[in-house]
């Protein structure tokens, strides 16, 4: 599936130099193909050195050399991480959520993943850094711009009878949560996992209206 998250890393992918607090540093997403999304994060030095020596859609930072296209790339500053306030999670259900389903990688959610990924771009949570086909589907590239992870989101291609099942779903996985077997799934890989818990306000985000869904 093209689902992926890929957090951003605090050393530079060239000369692995520590970030600092407020650098600015550039991101580049590589397509793979079948070995899906690579990112890197680069200090503007090294960046600009590769891109002298190479061709701009077609570089490697790790190896120095011609690789995997590139799909996107963008700026960004370096803020060091702040330890989450008590409340977060519960503010935070649709992203837990989120994080969950594309962890799981299970196709039974792709309409899901899609709509709570359109929520938090609603909520300016998620911003859009680009947007490409693959294999014949739109995939959308976000970026949490509090912790820099890249969400890469397929678009399944939701027909307007389709938008309230999908919407039922959404708000019962929102208020119950995964099946216990998914949730078993994700616990032996993450123990620290929670499981989320609907608040009002994440179910009145849905809104059947929007016209690009």
């Amino acid at each position: 599936m093209d689902w992926n998250i890929q957090p951003r890393s605090r050393f530079c992918s060239v000369c692995q130099k520590k970030f600092v607090d407020k650098q600015t540093y550039s991101t580049i997403l590589f397509d793979r193909g079948s070995d899906g999304y690579l990112r890197q994060d680069l200090c503007l030095e090294c960046k600009t050195k590769i891109l002298n020596e190479t061709d701009r859609d077609e570089f490697d930072p790790q190896n120095n050399s011609r690789s995997e296209p590139v799909i996107s790339q963008w700026q960004g500053v370096f803020k060091l991480p702040v330890p989450p306030k008590e409340e977060t999670v519960q503010r935070d259900t649709v992203e837990v959520l989120l994080r969950k389903i594309v962890e799981l990688n299970d196709p039974h959610y792709e309409n899901a993943a899609y709509i709570l990924a359109a929520m938090l771009e609603r909520k300016r949570i998620l911003k859009v850094k680009s947007v490409h086909q693959r294999d014949l589907h739109k995939i959308t590239v976000y970026e949490h711009p509090k912790t820099g992870d890249i969400f890469t989101i397929m678009d399944p291609g939701l027909q307007i009878t389709q938008l309230e099942t999908v919407q039922r779903e959404v708000c019962e996985l929102l208020e119950k949560g995964l099946p216990e077997e998914s949730e078993a799934l994700l616990v032996e890989r993450h123990s620290h996992l929670i499981t989320p818990k609907v608040e009002s306000d994440d179910v009145g985000l849905f809104d059947s209206t929007r016209k690009d869904i």
